[in-house]
């Protein structure tokens, strides 16, 4: 397995352009697929609140759907704490305090030998610029959803163009631009050709998926109060079937889970529990392995006890 990165958005007003003649839009030659793309944010950040980062990046994440005919779609499944560049199987959004000279954003992406995408993260480098959400209001810096769609373009598998008025041209040279949000007619070829309208982007698979992998709570946890279990997306899959129980063999909880997470009710103090996930696409079943936590023990309410004598 490969990894390819890109280090995305030069700032034209402080340099950093991207060197050499570019054409029009350009493919990595590395596609998702899947149609729904599965990604996580952590909203944490220096400029604006934490809801109202989701909300620019979720906004920045429909366009390349809502604005084109291609076969895929960005789906947003919740906030993550993730703050590295990691394959993990977890496509996450996240902000960086530091700066990297002219650089506003950067995405990293994996992708296997069939050249299908596995894993994709994208930073932004909140200590070299401000961002701002919506509209309005902007001074000195950059709306957030203009940002983060040239860089989830590049999630998407999409190269710089070299059209200057595209929203995967390689630079920006104004402040507080509201054009990348907007797709032009060649990012919206380019989107198009990647993802055919009239194929689909979930091919039949030729392999089984891969083993889910980093259980929450982590394996041995102890003293866990949540009642939710989640793992990271295996590739390839299309569904998982969850077992849980308080059994070193649990029995089956819930069966075509297409989220990467589960409420498994309520649950007993002091008891140790056992689940594991099974990955499953059209062509087979790949179990993870059995992981186990211990639930909190429940404390007493301090009353009752004699007097001892001396």
């Amino acid at each position: 397995m490969r990894r390819l990165t890109h280090l995305a958005i030069g700032l034209a007003l402080l340099g950093g352009l991207v060197a050499g003649p570019l054409s029009a839009y350009s493919l990595s030659g590395y596609v998702w697929g899947v149609h729904d793309v599965r990604y996580y944010v952590n909203p944490v950040n220096a400029d604006m609140s934490q809801a109202a980062a989701i909300a620019s990046i979720q906004g920045a994440a429909a366009n390349w759907s809502e604005q084109s005919t291609a076969n895929v779609r960005l789906v947003y499944s919740g906030v993550t704490s993730g703050t590295s560049i990691l394959n993990n199987k977890k496509n996450e959004v996240f902000f960086r305090s530091g700066s990297n000279g002219s650089m506003l954003g950067a995405t990293y992406y994996w992708y296997g030998l069939d050249k299908k995408l596995i894993d994709a993260d994208t930073l932004f480098y909140d200590g070299g610029v401000k961002f701002f959400a919506g509209s309005s209001g902007c001074s000195g810096g950059h709306y957030l959803e203009d940002i983060a769609t040239h860089e989830l373009g590049h999630l998407l598998g999409l190269r710089h163009s070299g059209v200057t008025y595209a929203t995967m041209y390689s630079s920006v040279s104004v402040w507080c631009t509201q054009a990348w949000r907007t797709l032009s007619a060649d990012d919206k070829a380019g989107i198009q050709k990647a993802y055919p309208s009239g194929s689909t982007s979930s091919p039949t698979p030729t392999t089984a998926p891969a083993a889910p992998t980093n259980p929450s709570p982590a394996n041995g946890a102890t003293g866990v109060r949540t009642s939710s279990v989640s793992w990271s997306a295996a590739a390839r899959a299309t569904s998982y079937d969850v077992y849980f129980g308080t059994s070193s063999t649990p029995p089956r909880k819930a069966a075509g889970v297409i989220t990467t997470s589960l409420n498994v009710g309520s649950l007993s103090a002091g008891t140790r529990y056992y689940w594991r996930v099974v990955a499953k696409n059209s062509v087979g079943a790949t179990s993870g392995s059995t992981w186990s936590f211990t639930t909190r023990t429940k404390r007493g309410n301090g009353k009752g006890g004699g007097k001892g004598r001396r």
